[in-house]
């Protein structure tokens, strides 16, 4: 079962063949909530310059699959369900990969609360889930 720092490799921007373009990394940062099964994840991009957020860098050193300096995009951070990421997996959409350390994780918690780009209803979910 998904959990709290696992990573998982999505098939972004797939084309008109339905061959992928891209795989973007991402990152579970909650425990499903009890009633609606839903978690947050966050997105990480390759850090091209001071064009993006910098709340939270992350170096190659850092995490095995990062091989250049990556950010935490907090912008596409979503809601999302478990069952649903699951799914992915077995439709072979995406691929689970080695979690990231605890003190990785604890930054990108950290930042999600810092980012301006931050969705209210991300933001709000994140919060709530620190007091139950």
């Amino acid at each position: 079962m998904l959990g709290v720092g696992d990573c998982i490799l999505i098939e972004t921007n797939i084309d008109i063949d339905g061959e992928t373009q891209q795989l973007h990394l991402h990152i579970i940062l909650l425990e499903s909530e009890e009633y609606t099964g839903n978690t947050i994840i966050v997105v990480i991009n390759i850090y091209r310059g001071d064009k993006h957020d910098s709340t939270t860098l992350i170096q190659p050193d850092e995490y095995e699959f990062i091989i250049r300096k990556s950010y935490v995009n907090y912008r596409l951070a979503r809601i999302i369900s478990l069952i649903e990421l699951q799914g992915l997996i077995d439709k072979g959409i995406a691929k689970e990969k080695t979690p990231v350390s605890q003190e990785l994780l604890q930054r990108i918690n950290v930042g999600i609360k810092k980012s301006p780009f931050t969705k209210e209803e991300v933001r709000i979910m994140y919060t709530n889930s620190l007091f139950n």
